[in-house]
C-alpha cells in the first residue's frame, strides 16, 4: 500500500477537483489541465494530445490563455500537425482579449510574414499593446524595431 504525506494527499485532492471542474466545462480548469498535460508533473504524464484536447475545449469558450497555448502548439507542431494559419487564428483571438503574450506572438507573425502578409505597422501596433502591459520580450522587440527605423 502506497502512503502519501499530508501535502501529497492535498495536492492529489486538488487535482481531482481540477479534473471535476474541467469535466464540468470550467474553461479556466480546462486550460490549467491542458498545462498539466503539456508539461507533465507528478500526477500527470506528459501527453500533448490530451493537452490539445483541454486547450481546445477552453479556447472554444474564449479562454485567452488556452487560445494562446493552442496557437503555440499549432505553430510548433507539438502533438498536432504544424499549421501556422491556425496558430495565427488562435493568437488573434487571445490578443484581441488583451493577453500580452498572444499580442507578442501575433506581432511576430506580422513582423516575419508568417501565415499573414508581412506588415511592420501591424506588428508594431501589437508590440506596443503588449509593451503597455509590460511584456518584457515585446518591450525589447519594440525598442529594437524602432532603433532600426531611426537608423534608416
Amino acid at each position: 500500500m502506497v502512503s502519501f504525506s499530508r501535502e501529497e494527499s492535498e495536492q492529489f485532492h486538488q487535482r481531482e477537483v481540477l479534473i471535476a471542474a474541467a469535466n464540468a466545462n470550467d474553461a479556466h480548469a480546462q486550460s490549467t489541465l491542458g498545462d498539466c498535460y503539456r508539461v507533465g508533473d507528478e500526477f500527470t504524464e506528459q501527453d500533448y494530445v490530451a493537452a490539445i484536447k483541454w486547450y481546445r475545449l477552453a479556447a472554444e469558450q474564449g479562454e485567452p490563455g488556452a487560445q494562446n497555448n493552442l496557437g503555440s502548439m499549432y505553430l510548433n507542431g507539438t502533438g498536432i500537425p504544424a499549421d501556422a494559419v491556425q496558430a495565427v487564428h488562435w493568437y488573434r483571438l487571445a490578443a484581441e482579449q488583451g493577453l500580452p503574450t498572444a499580442q507578442f506572438n501575433l506581432a511576430l507573425r506580422y513582423l516575419h510574414g508568417d501565415s499573414v502578409e508581412q506588415d511592420e505597422r501591424e506588428a508594431v501596433e501589437w508590440l506596443l499593446k503588449a509593451t503597455q502591459q509590460r511584456h518584457v520580450e515585446a518591450t525589447g522587440a519594440t525598442s529594437n524595431l524602432l532603433s532600426v527605423r531611426a537608423r534608416d
